[in-house]
C-alpha cells in the first residue's frame, strides 16, 4: 500500500538537461597576504576574466538562458530533478529539438530551435578562433504510476514549496511572497483531481496573501510600510496553504528512503 498520500499524476517525466557552455572563458585568481584578526584572518582574492571572444561568448550565454526559461516554464524543479507531464514535456522537446514553419517551433513562434542554435554558435565559434563551444540537450524519463519513491520525492517537494509559501507570507513583505510563488510555478501539473485543486487554493491563497499586504500600505507613508505589512500578515487566512501540506502527507517521514530508480 503506498504509505504517501500523493498519487503520481499519468504521464509523468524526469527531465535530466544538459546545458552548458565550455572554453572560451578562462579565470585568474590571486590572493594576497593574509592579515591576522584575532583568531581568524583576512585576506583580499581577486579574479581576473578573460574572455577569447566577447560576442561568442555573448550568443553561448543567452542560449543557455533561453534553454533554462523553457526548463522552467513547463517543469517542476523537484528532489528527483525537473519534472514534466506531457504537454510540458512536448513544449520542451519543441523548445530543445523540434522543428516548427521555416526553422521555428510549434510552441514559440519566431524562435529558432535552441539544436539550431547551439549548433550554429558552435560553427561560429570554431571559425572566429573560439574555443566557447555550448551543449544544449536533455535525456527523459519516465515515471511509473507504481514507483513509490518517486511519489514521495514530488509530494515532499509540495510539501516544502507550501512551506516556504507560508514563511513568506508570515513574513509581512510581496516580494519573499513573489518568490516562493515562482518556485510553485506548473506545480499544479504534478497532481490530478483534489490534490490539483488544492496545490491550486493554495496558490491562489498565496496571491490574496499578497495583494492583502500592498492594499495594508495603500495611501499610507513609505516609512510606515513595513510595520503595517507586518500587522496585517497576523490576520491573514493561510488555510489553505497550510490544507495542502496535509494533502501531500508523507506518512513514512522517518524511515530510510534509500536509493531511487525510474523506469525507462
Amino acid at each position: 500500500m503506498t504509505k504517501t498520500r500523493y498519487t503520481i499524476k499519468p504521464g509523468q517525466y524526469v527531465i535530466i538537461p544538459e546545458i552548458t557552455a565550455r572554453g572560451g572563458v578562462s579565470y585568474n585568481r590571486s590572493k594576497a597576504e593574509r592579515e591576522q584578526v584575532g583568531d581568524g584572518y583576512e585576506q583580499d582574492i581577486h579574479s581576473r576574466k578573460t574572455v577569447d571572444h566577447e560576442e561568442i561568448v555573448g550568443r553561448a550565454d543567452k542560449i543557455r538562458e533561453t534553454a533554462r526559461y523553457v526548463l522552467k516554464a513547463n517543469a517542476v524543479k523537484t528532489a528527483i530533478g525537473w519534472v514534466a507531464d506531457a504537454e510540458g514535456l512536448r513544449k520542451i522537446r519543441d523548445g530543445f529539438t523540434a522543428r516548427g514553419t521555416k526553422g521555428t517551433t510549434r510552441s514559440y513562434p519566431g524562435f529558432v530551435i535552441l539544436a539550431e542554435r547551439a549548433a550554429d554558435l558552435n560553427a561560429d565559434a570554431a571559425h572566429a578562433n573560439s574555443e566557447r563551444r555550448v551543449q544544449v540537450s536533455y535525456v527523459e524519463l519516465d515515471i511509473q504510476l507504481d514507483n513509490e519513491r518517486a511519489a514521495r520525492a514530488i509530494a515532499r517537494t509540495v510539501r516544502e514549496n507550501c512551506e516556504t509559501l507560508m514563511v513568506a507570507c508570515q513574513s509581512g513583505k510581496p516580494s519573499e511572497i513573489q518568490t516562493a510563488l515562482n518556485k510553485c510555478k506548473n506545480m499544479d501539473r504534478l497532481a490530478v483531481g483534489f490534490q490539483r485543486t488544492s496545490i491550486q487554493f493554495a496558490i491562489d491563497c498565496a496571491k490574496r496573501a499578497r495583494e492583502d499586504l500592498r492594499a495594508a500600505c495603500k495611501g499610507k507613508e513609505k516609512s510606515s510600510h513595513e510595520r503595517l505589512m507586518v500587522k496585517a500578515a497576523k490576520s491573514v487566512d493561510l488555510d489553505e496553504i497550510e490544507a495542502c501540506i496535509g494533502n501531500f502527507a508523507d506518512w513514512s517521514a522517518d524511515e530510510d528512503e534509500g536509493g531511487m530508480s525510474l523506469a525507462m
